[in-house]
């Protein structure tokens, strides 16, 4: 069944408007400590520069050795934004010249920006972030495990990468199968769902991957990822492959789909991958995608999203003087996230489309288009960050 998207456009406004109305008073209030790190994460989506200057702080801030060089470097970063909350909230030129001053604001800096980890971060090991886990399914919600991690930049980096997945795999393996029944939860319409899931960072699993060397990055990944899919398989657990950098695109897709071709993990019921709503080639993977499944006969998941990654793909790709693989306006992407969604929906037969996504219209978009489809309301599923949902 193919849609009209002109003819979807009432029924999609009329969905945004409910949802609006039912989410409004939700937010947390000013003396709430969840207010700080959502009035943050607010402000970053709608200022790039803001966004930049903020995770190079909280990047930068462990690393600080007192709280006079909290101040310091805070008012580096945020002073001239005299129109910005923390600037004006921190006061930081006035109370970096004192030492009583630096002393205060620089832990009233941490203890933000601590609070704003703590709020979009389950635990700061799998052990601690069981609690929180368990709450999400007590609450009819499941999960998908994402450990924090950069590329390796060596071998030993990835081996330890490596090892924390097949730890995580195997404290959720042992936990979670005493956790109430959840109906819901545990099954779709294509049959049984795990209740773990971990998501993979492939650069993570290989300090030399690279596009121009397909077959030693397969050799390398493939190595580490064999041991986690015969502990997920044994589980069971669902293995999603994240999306990175533009240019790993390509090697990151055919990794997964070699992988899941070789005969042990052919059968694998619980693959999937993240496609990225802002690169112009995303219609032609999941096409393409499609056309694989089929072939191969077992259900995937992908996990569309928008994508976290535009502002440095786009940098590096202008300073090489490559051909810009990425739609360089937003609402390109916001076109092309609502053409790729009733693409998923249309064939949720061979797939399980998950939409990772915050934003109103998109979700309305989403239900108006299941909807007209006459889809099972377990035939997708939402998938949000910890922290704002």
């Amino acid at each position: 069944m193919t849609l009209d998207p002109a003819l979807l456009e009432p029924r999609i406004r009329t969905i945004g408007e409910d949802l609006a109305r039912r989410s409004s008073g939700l937010s947390p209030g000013l003396f709430d400590s969840r207010w700080w790190s959502q009035a943050a994460i607010n402000l970053a989506m709608k200022d790039p520069a803001f966004k930049a200057q903020l995770f190079r702080f909280i990047d930068v801030l462990p690393s600080l050795r007192d709280d006079a060089q909290v101040v310091r470097l805070a008012e580096e970063y945020f002073g001239d934004m005299s129109g910005h909350l923390f600037g004006a909230q921190w006061g930081l030129k006035a109370l970096a010249s004192t030492k009583l001053g630096a002393a205060l604001s620089g832990k009233a800096i941490r203890h933000q920006v601590e609070q704003m980890a703590t709020s979009f971060i389950a635990g700061a090991s799998i052990e601690q972030a069981v609690p929180a886990l368990r709450k999400l399914w007590d609450d009819g919600r499941a999960f998908s495990v994402d450990l924090l991690g950069e590329a390796s930049v060596n071998e030993r980096e990835a081996d330890a990468y490596r090892d924390r997945c097949l730890a995580a795999l195997r404290i959720l393996g042992d936990v979670c199968p005493a956790w109430s029944p959840s109906p819901l939860l545990e099954r779709d319409h294509l049959g049984p769902l795990p209740r773990v899931q971990l998501s993979i960072k492939i650069s993570a699993l290989y300090s030399q991957l690279d596009p121009i060397d397909p077959e030693s990055s397969y050799r390398a990944v493939a190595a580490r990822l064999r041991p986690l899919l015969n502990v997920a398989g044994t589980l069971p657990a669902s293995i999603i492959f994240d999306m990175e950098q533009a240019e790993t695109k390509d090697l990151i897709l055919s990794i997964f789909m070699r992988l899941f071709e070789e005969g042990p993990y052919r059968t694998f019921a619980h693959a999937g991958i993240a496609l990225q709503a802002y690169r112009i080639d995303t219609y032609d993977d999941v096409q393409r995608l499609l056309a694989w499944t089929t072939r191969r006969q077992v259900p995937i998941t992908i996990r569309l999203v928008k994508g976290a990654y535009w502002d440095s793909d786009a940098i590096r790709y202008r300073q090489r003087g490559w051909p810009m693989p990425l739609f360089e306006q937003k609402s390109q992407t916001d076109v092309n996230y609502e053409s790729l969604v009733r693409l998923l929906l249309e064939q949720s037969h061979l797939i399980r489309p998950a939409f990772g996504t915050h934003n109103l219209r998109s979700l309305a978009v989403i239900e108006a288009v299941a909807e007209a489809l006459s889809l099972s309301s377990v035939a997708w599923e939402y998938q949000m960050i910890y922290g704002m949902a």
